[in-house]
């Protein structure tokens, strides 16, 4: 019975550092779509001020 388990600890420990790594690789994937989002929306309200303004002009 102590075979298996101090024959374990390491693969369990291995698969606890994948889960983790992966874990931590999805909420990178998350925040640079949260990054993304926020970048398009300033990048679109820009836009439509600096339209809005050449509106104003040329009307």
């Amino acid at each position: 019975m102590n075979e298996k388990i101090t024959a374990h600890p390491q693969k369990e420990e291995r698969e606890k550092v994948l889960k983790e790594i992966r874990q931590l690789e999805n909420r990178k994937k998350i925040l640079e779509n949260k990054q993304r989002n926020e970048e398009r929306r300033v990048r679109t309200r820009r836009l439509i001020e600096r339209g809005a303004v050449l509106e104003g002009i040329f009307p």
